[in-house]
């Protein structure tokens, strides 16, 4: 899947795939910063991954911690395969959890 825009953010460049979302770095227009962006690659009428997917945004926003990204947005988009659901959040620069050494 590929996407270019998601109002208001601009696509940098795709991060990632996992098995049923796609991570993907995208600039956000106001404020302006960087913000990661996970969209749901299923539609949104699964039902069992929907609502995965929404308790992921509701546990997300419900944490407050200097070392967990913080949600700042979500919502469902149509890029061409029905209702997606997606989240962003902010962007930390580093090492994939499976590519971090102690």
């Amino acid at each position: 899947m590929h996407v270019k825009s998601i109002r208001p953010y601009e696509l940098v460049r795709h991060i990632l795939q996992g098995g049923r979302t796609q991570l993907y770095l995208f600039e956000q227009a106001h404020p302006r910063r960087q913000v990661a962006l996970k969209l749901l690659k299923v539609s949104q009428y699964e039902e069992q991954c929907r609502s995965r997917f929404q308790l992921e945004i509701d546990l997300l926003a419900t944490l407050e911690h200097p070392a967990i990204a913080r949600i700042f947005d979500a919502g469902v988009v149509d890029i061409g395969r029905g209702p997606q659901a997606y989240y962003t959040m902010e962007y930390v620069k580093g090492l994939r959890l499976d590519q971090f050494q102690k």
